[in-house]
């Protein structure tokens, strides 16, 4: 999705600041989050779409980073590699068994809300180091073209769900790429990191 696009699926000018962003993003969001907006068609591909809107032009006006050369795939016996990127990662692993990984790893950091197979979607609740509770969204989609060895980005939204000021999303998407990290090393479930904690029962 280029710039174009994003601000059109956000509704926002060319103009338009981070905060203006945010708030369309938020607004929309209200709207077609598929644990408000049940009897929206299509709730989850939608809220996809506006988390990568939004991914997409938080990372303008600044230069994308230039892609760098193709990432061979991992010789016999080695890891996936786990690249960290902002508000997202990628890393060389096919969409499916990303997104099955990324459930299992997300699901000892918080409670999973939503999840959509299909389009890639994932929304957990997590507590931050500070108290803070926030919806963490993930979408998972391929990035390789055809012929090329696999590789997927998860594009990360971070947004608290009470008043408090929007905590940055980098230390919990590093934390997420750790434990994936460790997940494909040694399949184990892992303690809650100090950037996020479950949510207490209540």
């Amino acid at each position: 999705m280029d710039t174009a696009e994003a601000r059109a699926v956000l509704a926002v000018g060319r103009t338009a600041g981070a905060e203006e962003i945010r708030s369309a993003f938020r607004r929309q969001l209200r709207r077609t989050h598929p644990d408000v907006a049940s009897d929206v068609a299509d709730a989850g591909r939608r809220t996809a779409r506006l988390v990568q809107a939004y991914a997409t032009l938080r990372r303008s006006p600044g230069p994308e980073p230039a892609p760098g050369p193709a990432t061979p795939p991992p010789p016999a016996g080695r890891l996936p590699t786990i690249g960290v990127a902002g508000d997202s990662l990628r890393w060389t692993v096919a969409p499916r068994e990303a997104f099955r990984l990324l459930v299992e790893v997300v699901d000892s950091m918080g409670d999973i809300t939503y999840l959509d197979v299909d389009a890639g979607l994932l929304d957990v609740v997590v507590v931050l180091g500070d108290g803070t509770a926030c919806s963490l969204m993930a979408t998972v989609a391929a990035r390789s073209g055809h012929g090329e060895p696999p590789v997927t980005e998860v594009l990360f939204a971070l947004e608290p769900l009470g008043a408090e000021a929007r905590p940055p999303a980098r230390p919990v998407v590093a934390a997420v790429a750790a434990r994936l990290a460790r997940a494909t090393s040694a399949p184990q479930r892992d303690n809650a990191s100090p950037q996020t904690r479950r949510p207490a029962s209540s």
